[in-house]
């Protein structure tokens, strides 16, 4: 398996959670993988990083080092890095915690599916819920989303997804959003291809430190999937035209 885990400007974070993913990525076979992809960190990210690594020892970490375009540029440029016949992400702040990662690659070993991390889920446990004004955001999103291109999906913006290599290539082949709307988009092109999309609930836990601005953010997200509509509007007109030719 390969995990990828994106990170920018996490000179905070990441020496409280660095070594609990190095952790968990040896507890997996000798072929796992633990990649770090840095989204173009300005601070001291990448040192404090390095020195966590080293004093680690193990041989299974790398560090993509990339331009600022991103959290979905990063994660498509970490999973197209994969080698292994799983591949799956999370978020630094293991918002979802490790245990509830590790069901994720084992149902979607299991299943041949992309399987996604769920707060909606009636199996999904809150352990600190975001402020109301975000939640109330994040539901009116979801809602615009569910109606517009993923019909029947109740969370797709939980940091931590994981499927078999083969389905990354697939869906990431024609990926061109690099903001966080990147999980609707991926999530999207896998219902259009006929691939199984499995939610599961996890438990969840909300970091008051999360980069996510509610107003900037939302509606950049909101403007990214009404394009990302408008282009498979397009791509579907042209292949209507194509058939008739």
């Amino acid at each position: 398996m390969t995990l990828v885990v994106p990170m920018y400007n996490e000179e905070r974070r990441i020496g409280e959670c660095a070594l609990h993913l190095i952790d968990f990525v040896e507890s997996w076979s000798k072929d796992s993988r633990l990649i770090f992809v840095d989204d173009g960190s300005s601070d001291a990210t990448l040192e404090k990083l390095n020195v966590i690594i080293e004093e680690s020892g193990s041989r299974r970490v790398c560090v993509l080092r990339r331009p600022h375009e991103g959290k979905g540029s990063a994660l498509r440029s970490g999973l197209l890095h994969s080698d292994t016949e799983l591949a799956g992400f999370c978020d630094l702040d293991l918002a979802t915690p490790l245990r509830e990662l590790n069901r994720l690659f084992t149902t979607s070993y299991s299943l041949d599916a992309l399987v996604i991390g769920s707060r909606s889920h009636v199996d999904a446990h809150v352990i600190r819920h975001e402020s109301k004004k975000r939640e109330l955001a994040g539901r009116a999103f979801n809602k615009f989303v569910q109606m517009l291109i993923c019909p029947g999906i109740k969370d797709t913006q939980c940091g931590a997804k994981v499927a078999p290599s083969w389905i990354w290539d697939r869906i990431l082949l024609d990926s061109k959003e690099n903001g966080f709307a990147w999980d609707v988009e991926v999530i999207s092109s896998a219902l259009r291809t006929g691939i199984t999309v499995l939610e599961m609930g996890v438990h969840w836990s909300h970091d008051e430190r999360s980069k996510v601005n509610v107003k900037r953010d939302g509606v950049s997200m909101v403007l990214a999937v009404m394009k990302l509509k408008s282009r498979q509007l397009a791509q579907s007109r042209s292949r209507v035209i194509t058939m008739r030719s």
